[in-house]
């Protein structure tokens, strides 16, 4: 159950190259992370769900793409991008640039 949302602003970073075994698991399994290229722009998320979906040996191979969430986006709309899809982190986004990760907080 959802009883909020936070947009994270603190996360672990990975490039899209990197290798699956450069993971770390133990935080793989309660978390994500932000996958960037080699410039440090935002190239997806990537979290366990990912590595079931999309099994490969790279990072970038392995990402799917999630909806974007405007950080203008009311409660309503976010509720829904989480209702409408199967992840449970999202890029929040501020006039086409990064800024963060909208995440439920659970009970």
């Amino acid at each position: 159950m959802i009883n909020s949302l936070t947009t994270n602003k603190e996360f672990h970073i990975i490039n899209e190259f990197s290798h699956i075994k450069s993971i770390d698991n133990n935080h793989l399994k309660n978390s994500f992370f932000v996958v960037t290229d080699d410039d440090d722009n935002y190239k997806g998320l990537l979290s366990k769900v990912d590595l079931m979906l999309k099994p490969h040996f790279i990072v970038g191979d392995c990402i799917s793409k999630r909806p974007r969430i405007e950080n203008t986006a009311s409660l309503e709309d976010i509720l829904n991008v989480f209702n409408e899809n199967r992840f449970d982190e999202y890029p929040v986004f501020e006039k086409g640039v990064f800024k963060g990760v909208s995440c439920p907080e659970k009970s």
